[in-house]
């Protein structure tokens, strides 16, 4: 979906290493250091799994990178999700130059 909207350079599965500590983005813009994450309400909701996702968002933010979750809902509406992450990677472009 997104490479069909000309969203390229992106890997999938890729490993951030953030103070020693691995990390794997859903997909990561490794040049902007932009991560998305596809985070369900199932494999978040647990009380130990929600603080996990919570930690993991803020050691990459720590890290320098820009974080944006998105639900897996969001991809039925591949125009809407398309906009959203095509928005934030145009905003993180801006602010690199």
């Amino acid at each position: 979906m997104l490479r069909s909207a000309g969203l390229t350079g992106f890997e999938q599965n890729a490993q951030i290493v953030v103070r020693g500590r691995r990390f794997v983005a859903d997909f990561l813009w490794r040049e902007l250091r932009a991560a998305l994450q596809i985070d369900s309400t199932e494999y978040h909701l647990s009380p130990h799994d929600h603080e996990a996702t919570l930690e993991r968002d803020q050691m990459l933010r720590a890290g320098g990178h820009a974080v944006l979750h998105v639900k897996p809902s969001q991809l039925r509406h591949p125009a809407a999700f398309v906009g959203i992450v095509g928005d934030w990677l145009a905003s993180l472009s801006r602010r690199a130059s």
